[in-house]
């Protein structure tokens, strides 16, 4: 590994977990809105197991 400035070490983990937190809120929708047009096209259906556990 190249030696680095601990500063720029720090950046990059900042940048990684703001990408990383990013990415599973817009899983989360993504699956929230597949799950919505889901039950809406399945009329006839009382029990729903469609529930929504976010990732965090």
């Amino acid at each position: 590994m190249p030696q680095m400035k601990p500063l720029l070490w720090v950046n990059l983990f900042f940048y990684v977990l703001m990408f990383l937190i990013l990415f599973m809120v817009m899983l989360n929708y993504m699956v929230i809105y597949n799950n919505n047009n889901i039950s809406n096209n399945i009329v006839n259906k009382n029990n729903k197991k469609l529930s929504m556990k976010w990732l965090w």
